[in-house]
């Protein structure tokens, strides 16, 4: 089967937007990533890293997991792209509608789509845009590496204080295809070796005897020696007794 670019040779090998952005961050984590123009908001790939892992911890707390669907109302701002990396990292599907559908068509759109999650922002009135959709709506605001609070933003100030603090201490990896844990290290020979163990007593030691053990066998005896030259004894016949008459 051939390949999305079919048989063109690319000069620069393919790899994932994840496997990029993670290598970034190992690279380059001070260097800027993205910038809003319109609020002035910037982010590097280390900060940009951490965060999309700690939204990815916190759809994960509402029950998103790989395939499932999260609905995203928001313009075009810095904000919409971190919450589109995090769902990357569970393996979710995004889903961005375009806010200029009207209200009756998102309605029908979000009813059809049954989304598991939907994330709006702080400026979308989303009862008239989703309807009496059963899913949880969760608000978000403005993000500020400052971690300046947003009154009416519910999703960034869940997050924990220091970015990537909580994924990184229940010891999980949140990546674009979904969960996996990073691999242990294998302990050191001094680590898995076994204390000595004691001799385990035998049975006399646990259960002693009645009465002390022996130490010394008896004396055989033997019978003397018969000298070279001597007549050995013979024995005398037995007589045997007859019945006495009554």
């Amino acid at each position: 089967m051939p390949g999305p670019f079919g048989d063109h040779q690319l000069k620069i090998p393919y790899e994932p937007v994840a496997d990029l952005l993670a290598k970034y961050a190992r690279r380059d984590a001070a260097k800027t990533a993205i910038v809003d123009l319109e609020s002035g908001t910037t982010i590097d790939f280390g900060r940009l890293d951490r965060v999309a892992i700690d939204i990815a911890a916190y759809l994960k707390s509402k029950g998103i997991r790989k395939g499932s669907r999260v609905l995203v109302l928001s313009d075009e701002c810095l904000e919409k792209l971190l919450i589109w990396f995090g769902i990357w990292r569970v393996g979710a599907v995004i889903c961005p509608f375009n806010l200029e559908i009207n209200e009756k068509q998102m309605v029908s759109l979000t009813a059809a789509l049954k989304p598991a999650l939907i994330l709006y922002h702080k400026d979308i009135d989303v009862a008239a845009m989703v309807g009496e959709a059963p899913a949880e709506r969760v608000r978000f605001g403005a993000w500020s590496a400052e971690r300046r609070k947003d009154p009416q933003d519910e999703l960034f100030a869940a997050l924990p204080p220091r970015p990537g603090h909580a994924a990184l201490q229940q010891h999980e990896v949140l990546r674009h295809r979904g969960l996996e844990r990073p691999r242990q290290s294998r302990p050191s020979a001094r680590a898995t070796r076994r204390p000595p163990t004691r001799p385990r007593p035998t049975t006399a030691a646990r259960h002693p005897p009645t009465r002390p053990p022996r130490t010394t066998r008896p004396p055989a005896i033997r019978a003397p020696r018969r000298r070279p030259g001597t007549p050995t004894r013979s024995r005398r016949p037995t007589r045997s007794r007859r019945p006495r008459p009554r």
